[in-house]
């Protein structure tokens, strides 16, 4: 019946049993002998008989039966047990002084049924010191109770503990490193630790709380009384302390805390005086240390640096991305090292990049409605070299001296073209806003904050200041370190957006020459004026980049050529406008770079622009580059598959080898076939009757169209003269083609013969056609 469970007087409520059973402690004081380690974790086990036991009180006594507070137990309640705050109280409040507080400590979700029993523990950090600090052995007893579901209290069930600690010593340093001896700034979070030379693993190393002062002394080893612009002086129990600190084993001393340090320089920087710093430790089992003495400087002239890293000077250390419709790479480069935002497209991943610079330094991007700009920002010393891809240096340095001053940073003052950093959720109002004396305004983001070091600019913010994302914007950023101190140059970082030019907005033709001077395989006037000249019916002043100057530009001037891993120098920006380029490697047995400028390649023909290439045999190392990177240029844009090899083959290595292409035979209109020039610049052409040095294109592998065929000397030429059996092989393969993609919004051409080796008169004919069937 249900009455049988009730507890009244015909059934009084069993308390719960309660017993001690894992520990170093005995019974009686009599049966302490060695001391055991101060910290001590005791289990006891508990049942009820007709119930549950729903929680536990304890507490701990000295010698003589009073109860003590011990670490992390300090507030004690009704008869010495330990408080504890109730479940879902505010904690926030202090223990002491909260109403949501009991002494018994509840297990959550306990689930015990009656008669079952129950295991908890709780770890005690004994006393192991007198009243003064200094290491003895200490008596103790740990009392528990436990108390079940219908308010019965059970027996209490104690122990007698003998305690000691070994006895540690205390030191100094500072969140930046050892400070003694050193100079540091007004700013500074100093750091304590205690030590137990003895057993550095031990539980007498762990701190309860540090007591500490500052001194000054002049040079003559006398002390600076505080009226004399020294610092307060305690007496030794009255220091200031770390207790009830989170942490506790530091100090954060800045201009605007409420004690300062000042200097120890005069106006002239001659040193005046010292400052020392007096530490002692007390720890878990109340055992005080001896003093710990550091000395240092304390200098008032440092200040931050800041560092953009978009590589100046040094293209390795760029860490600024940026992605968008006409910014991207569709692959990654082995030697990257730090992973880039990426955005799958209709036409595959595209990767944010490194912006791209031209010969005059400036950083330049193609911009779109969807542009994001990824920023990093930082000070001077928090990286080795002030590399970001290198190991964390985590020093402050001064910006003039590149001296460590141990201050943190801790918040950075952001602009953008001229105002604040427009970041919503973080507007620049209140203590946000920083307004400087000339008038100058900043967003002020603590270190703590997301886009402390790192933003994401989009189109919105990069358009706030005119409308405009076109132009030039202006990023700048100033570390600000715990003194208080801002940098007082801070760094800039300028680069310019450019409007897209698409398809049918493009016009003009750019020429784009790599070889190096050479007056016998290359000469440079020669070849330049060649291609003014066979282009001139459509462009009469065509644009001109000198490959081989602007990389020497980009990689000793600027010394930017990490900024792309090595390989493209030609920024986007800087061709978009033209309809066709016409690239030109024109020395055949020279390697071409062609291949390394395939991301900005990438990008001016995602744009809508046409290529026409000039080569050699050299276009065969082409290929091999193409496919050993995974660069699918010539297969998406010439029809030239990527992975199949001996697409491209060499008709030769060399001037001596196989010199029997004499003329570029038209598989369209015979007037448009083009001879070779002979005489012409070259001896050794004029020798061989004939050019070595070119490549062809397997014929049955090629998608695209073939516009011009080898063609080969007669067995009966009266120079070098090739063999039936070579004429067979080399006559009439294909030697110039000619491929549509996109929907004909590029068109692109490839000639495996070096155009400037050929009739002028013919190659002026060609290229008419040519220009013409891509829409000029």
């Amino acid at each position: 019946n249900a009455c049988e469970s009730k507890k009244g007087s015909l059934n009084p409520n069993l308390p719960p049993v309660i017993s001690i059973t894992d520990y170093f402690g005995v019974d009686e004081i009599s049966e302490l002998g060695d001391a055991h380690i101060f910290r001590q974790t005791i289990r006891w086990s508990s049942y009820d008989p007709d119930g549950v036991v729903t929680g536990f009180s304890f507490k701990v006594l000295d010698a003589d039966g009073v109860a003590i507070p011990t670490p992390g137990f300090e507030v004690l309640g009704e008869e010495g047990w330990v408080k504890h705050y109730l479940p879902g109280a505010d904690t926030s409040i202090p223990l002491d002084e909260s109403e949501e507080t009991t002494i018994w400590l509840t297990k959550q979700g306990l689930q015990s049924q009656s008669n079952e029993l129950y295991t908890t523990q709780i770890t005690i950090n004994f006393p192991a010191a007198n009243e003064n600090g200094d290491s003895v052995n200490v008596i103790s007893e740990f009392q528990v109770r436990g108390i079940d579901n219908n308010g019965g209290i059970s027996n209490i069930a104690s122990k007698y503990f003998n305690a000691y600690s070994d006895i540690p010593r205390a030191t100094v340093s500072s969140s930046k490193g050892a400070i003694d001896g050193k100079t540091i700034g007004r700013g500074v979070v100093f750091e304590f630790s205690i030590i137990d030379d003895l057993d550095i693993n031990s539980a007498s190393t762990e701190a309860y709380y540090y007591k500490y002062k500052f001194e000054k002394r002049d040079l003559d080893g006398n002390v600076v009384p505080e009226s004399e612009g020294g610092y307060p002086d305690y007496p030794d129990n009255g220091w200031p302390d770390t207790y009830g600190q989170t942490p506790n084993n530091e100090i954060t001393i800045s201009n605007e805390t409420p004690f300062t340090l000042s200097t120890n320089f005069d106006d002239e920087g001659n040193i005046v005086d010292s400052t020392f710093l007096y530490v002692k430790g007390v720890n878990l089992a109340g055992i005080v240390t001896s003093t710990s003495v550091t000395s240092f400087l304390v200098s008032d002239k440092f200040t931050p640096g800041t560092i953009i890293y978009f590589g100046r000077n040094a293209g390795q250390k760029n860490d600024i991305y940026a992605l968008g419709t006409y910014h991207f790479a569709t692959y990654l480069d082995e030697s990257m090292s730090t992973t880039v935002p990426a955005i799958e497209t209709s036409s595959g991943l595209r990767n944010a990049t490194a912006m791209w610079v031209n010969a005059e330094g400036q950083y330049q991007l193609i911009g779109s409605q969807d542009i994001k700009v990824y920023m990093h920002w930082g000070w001077n010393g928090e990286y080795e070299e002030n590399n970001p891809f290198k190991k964390l240096a985590d020093k402050t340095l001064d910006e003039a001296t590149n001296q460590s001053y141990f201050a943190e940073i801790v918040a950075f003052d952001l602009r953008l073209n001229g105002q604040p950093l427009y970041y919503p959720p973080l507007p620049a109002v209140g203590e946000n806003l920083i307004v400087d004396e000339d008038g100058t305004e900043w967003l002020r983001v603590p270190i703590s904050h997301p886009i402390s070091q790192r933003v994401t600019l989009n189109s919105t913010n990069l358009s706030l200041l005119n409308g405009s994302l076109y132009g030039e914007h202006v990023f700048e950023a100033r570390a600000v370190d715990l003194q208080g101190v801002s940098d007082p140059t801070p760094d800039v970082f300028t680069f310019h957006i450019y409007e897209p030019v698409v398809n049918n907005e493009k016009q003009g033709i750019l020429i784009i020459d790599e070889e190096v001077d050479n007056s016998a395989f290359s000469p440079g006037p020669y070849i330049d004026d060649f291609y003014n000249s066979i282009i001139s019916d459509f462009d009469s002043d065509p644009g001109y980049i000198d490959l081989i100057e602007l990389k020497t530009i980009v990689s000793t001037q600027l010394n930017l050529f990490d900024l792309h891993y090595k390989k493209s120098v030609i920024s986007p920006a800087e061709i978009q406008s033209y309809k066709t380029i016409i690239f030109h490697s024109d020395n055949p047995v020279n390697e071409t770079s062609f291949w390394k400028e395939y991301e900005s390649f990438k990008i001016y023909l995602t744009q809508g622009g046409n290529i026409i290439l000039s080569g050699g045999s050299n276009l065969s190392t082409l290929q091999n580059k193409l496919r050993a990177n995974g660069f699918p240029l010539l297969e998406e844009y010439f029809g030239i598959p990527l992975l199949e090899e001996n697409v491209i083959i060499k008709a030769s290595e060399n001037w001596p080898n196989n010199p029997f292409f004499i003329n570029a035979v038209s598989t369209t209109d015979q007037s448009l076939d083009i001879a070779l020039q002979i005489p012409g610049f070259n001896n050794l052409l004029n020798i061989y009757g004939g050019l070595g040095p070119v490549s062809y294109f397997q014929e049955n592998i090629i998608s695209s169209e073939i516009i011009y065929r080898y063609g080969c000397k007669s067995v009966d030429s009266d120079t070098f003269p090739p063999t039936q059996e070579q004429f067979d092989q080399f006559n009439n393969l294909p030697v110039g083609l000619k491929y549509s993609s996109h929907n004909n919004t590029n068109n692109c051409a490839i000639f495996s013969f070096p155009l400037s080796y050929m009739n002028i008169e013919d190659a002026t004919d060609m290229m008419n056609y040519i220009l013409q069937d891509f829409g000029h």
